[in-house]
């Protein structure tokens, strides 16, 4: 098993993560907000994803094992991390937090508040952005960050789909970026409309 290898892929997202809750951290600094509900968690994400990217740079080759082990551990670690700002308002339990923020990546809507609405509007902004990272999906998240050579990308789309993904996708890396540009699209579009 080759840690440093999950490690890597786990500290990318983890720069990810913190990439995109600096949108709303911008936001609630423009709009008057708390901002420490983001400030924390994007410096937390930026600092430990650095660290074990940078620990397991070098590494290129991804078997199915270390694409199921990081698979898993960004799941966990993205949904604790992204639970933090909504943890961090002391408005919602710890529980009810995590649960918001797995409904965001796995796009199923659901959620435990009462009104949602009266949250502040950096958190709904987040709340969204689960949503929109789950619709993208976390392989191609990981795979726009992470280079990775020799075919071994595939052993992560196995892991979180079937073993067809190879047959879906021969050029994943094309795929993904299409699909990211289209999905940016319509989430814009929607967005200014």
């Amino acid at each position: 098993m080759n840690w440093k290898l999950a490690g890597q892929i786990t500290g990318a997202s983890l720069l990810g993560s913190a990439a995109a809750m600096s949108l709303p951290l911008i936001f609630a600094a423009i709009s008057g907000e708390q901002i420490s509900v983001f400030l924390i968690p994007v410096l937390g994400c930026a600092l430990l994803g650095g660290l074990l990217f940078r620990r397991g740079r070098g590494e290129v080759v991804i078997t199915a094992r270390e694409g199921l082990l990081s698979i898993g551990l960004c799941w966990l670690i993205l949904s604790l991390s992204g639970a933090l700002p909504l943890l961090l308002t002391g408005q919602i339990a710890p529980i009810d937090a995590v649960f918001e923020i797995i409904s965001g990546y796995t796009t199923t809507g659901a959620t435990i508040l009462p009104e949602v609405e009266a949250l502040p509007r950096s958190l709904l902004l987040w709340r969204a952005l689960t949503q929109g990272i789950g619709g993208v999906g976390f392989v191609v998240f990981m795979i726009m960050l992470i280079p990775a050579s020799q075919g071994s990308t595939m052993n992560l789309a196995e892991a979180e789909a079937s073993p067809a993904a190879e047959k879906l996708f021969p050029r994943f890396r094309q795929s993904a970026a299409v699909l990211c540009g289209v999905y940016g699209a319509l989430i814009l579009v929607e967005a200014f409309s």
